[in-house]
């Protein structure tokens, strides 16, 4: 038999005060019925409320009501018709010290508990699981403060009955584990683009709450969609915060439509579909596209912010590229992964275009720095990659950190987790496979992003660059080198700087400017590849043009030559 469920809210509210040989558990609530009460109402609740109003035109009285031997509220008996499915219930609860009240509660069949207007505990998820419901259902703690307390409930009514318990648990009982409150289920931040590629693309969601999502994509122009469905056993994944599609079925040089499809409803049936949104694919022959670089982005939020919108306001060559590439360092520390990245930075990027991101050393700083793979990871799940466009091949490098993990000069927190030798060392296996691809050999041009550059820059604790050109040496260094790179992008002294090819490395650097400066040189690079021609634009932060350059391939080492124009 399909079981049915009946809801009902009540604002329930106890008083109670430690006297020498009483209980500290309230015995006595004011209760409000109504279908219309919301947990938040039960959050604001005050037991010397005799009136709760929801709105301009509706009010609740309260009803007084006693815990049974048994310290059960049967909510249902003062609502025989089941008129009612919410309830909010109020209490006081007094105390000598600043302590913590262990706290049985349970329900048929939903609660949620607050004390001094926090959220405590609640089965708002799950439901109550235990039947009937006793102080023995969950046992938490709730922390009390000197006087006054004020404990509150919201109640939703089940099948069987509609019954509350509060009260003292069994001594032995053990304490659940504290639950978080529900959160809104939505999505807070995208979709961005990663992973650029002829016939692939990541498109990325960050969510909170219990929001699954699916991907539904086509070619512009066509009316069937594709779904792509991030599964677990058989199951859509609801418990991730970054939802990543990995779209490898493209065709290059094409145009698609795509929109994620929110799971809505009590059980997640409903399919609420996104606004429709695009990407283009690169060609995998060679074409003209652009770039854009930034660097070292240091600065406080809201001048970062000011900073983007005056670029991309004054420069709409930025604002219509085909991609953005970070050079690492994107914000002081990892505190706030999500803040740092998003609500600072990538939220003013336009939506259309994949973004590349090379960690610096400031990506391994902070609270969250572990987390930050999941929302800038590479195809697979690493910090770096490689990747070709057109006919230019691209390396993006994690050159690490700039100091040991046991340096005492640096406020980066868990550095002790930092197995630098581990990276160099995977990432040397991955490298020397990489220039030995077809790929790599038959580009006509390759370019490398990366925090630091092997020549050009001082390393005043001599720890990065050393183990760069550590992995780099028997590779691009060299006249010739075995495996020529022709352009190296680089960041980390938030100084603009163009360093031309020496015997030893024959390769140009650009390093654009950054910094907690508020303004300066070089605060974006324009790219642009024209006819399989690197031209390059540095930008100042006010918008101006500092100088302009064409790489020279034709000539060994390769040359940044100043030019006056650009085509």
């Amino acid at each position: 038999m399909k079981r049915k469920y009946f809801f009902m809210a009540v604002i329930i509210t106890v008083a109670s005060q430690i006297v020498s040989g009483k209980s500290l558990y309230p015995q006595e609530f004011k209760v409000f019925f109504s279908d219309r009460i919301a947990t938040e109402n039960a959050q604001s609740l005050r037991y010397e409320d005799d009136v709760l109003v929801l709105d301009e035109k509706t009010s609740v009285k309260a009803r007084k009501m006693f815990v049974n031997e048994k310290n059960i509220l049967d909510l249902r008996a003062v609502d025989p018709e089941k008129k009612f499915s919410k309830a909010a219930i109020s209490a006081v609860i007094y105390s000598e010290k600043n302590a913590g009240l262990r706290m049985g509660m349970g329900a048929d069949w939903w609660f949620d508990c607050y004390c001094n207007g926090k959220y405590i505990f609640g089965t708002t998820q799950a439901g109550n699981l235990f039947w009937p419901p006793s102080v023995s259902s969950f046992v938490f703690e709730i922390p009390l403060r000197v006087g006054r307390n004020e404990l509150t409930i919201f109640t939703r009514s089940g099948e069987g009955g509609w019954t509350v318990a509060v009260g003292e648990p069994p001594a032995n009982a053990d304490l659940n584990q504290t639950r978080q409150e529900p959160l809104k289920a939505e999505v807070l931040y995208g979709p961005y683009l990663t992973n650029p590629a002829p016939t692939s693309i990541t498109v990325s969601y960050v969510v909170q709450g219990r929001q699954p999502l699916e991907l539904e994509y086509r070619k512009k122009g066509n009316k069937v969609w594709k779904k792509l469905q991030l599964l677990r056993g058989g199951q859509l994944i609801e418990d991730e915060r970054v939802m990543r599609f990995d779209l490898t079925d493209l065709h290059p040089d094409t145009v698609y439509e795509y929109r994620a499809l929110k799971r809505i409803g009590s059980e997640l049936r409903d399919a609420q579909p996104d606004k429709v949104r695009t990407f283009k694919t690169f060609s995998d022959k060679p074409q003209d596209f652009s770039f854009w670089i930034m660097a070292d982005t240091q600065t406080h939020k809201l001048h970062k912010l000011a900073q983007l919108k005056n670029l991309l306001q004054k420069r709409s060559e930025l604002k219509n590229a085909d991609m953005f590439v970070h050079l690492g360092d994107i914000s002081s520390n990892m505190d706030d992964i999500e803040l740092a990245l998003f609500d600072s930075f990538f939220k003013a990027i336009p939506s259309n275009q994949p973004i590349v991101a090379v960690r610096g050393n400031h990506e391994f700083d902070g609270e969250q720095a572990g987390r930050y793979l999941k929302y800038l990871g590479s195809r697979d799940h690493k910090s770096y990659q490689a990747f070709k466009l057109g006919n230019i091949f691209f390396i993006a490098l994690d050159t690490g950190h700039h100091l040991p993990k046991d340096s005492t000069n640096s406020f980066q927190k868990y550095t002790g987790l930092n197995e630098l030798d581990t990276l160099l060392g995977e990432q040397t296996r991955w490298l020397q496979e990489v220039v030995q691809t077809p790929d790599f050999r038959n580009a006509d041009c390759r370019i490398v992003f990366a925090h630091v550059a092997p020549h050009g820059q001082v390393d005043t604790f001599k720890h990065m660059i050393p183990r760069l050109q550590k992995m780099t040496a028997p590779l691009f260094k060299g006249s010739p080198a075995k495996y020529p790179v022709d352009l190296w992008f680089a960041g980390h002294t938030h100084v603009y700087k163009v360093v031309q090819a020496d015997k030893n490395w024959q390769f140009p650097v650009l390093i654009p400017g950054g910094g907690v400066r508020k303004s300066g040189d070089a605060a974006a690079v324009l790219v642009k590849i024209k006819n399989n021609t690197v031209y390059l634009e540095t930008i100042h932060s006010n918008g101006k043009t500092n100088d302009r350059f064409v790489l020279n391939t034709k000539v060994i080492p390769a040359v940044l030559k100043p030019v006056k124009t650009l085509p």
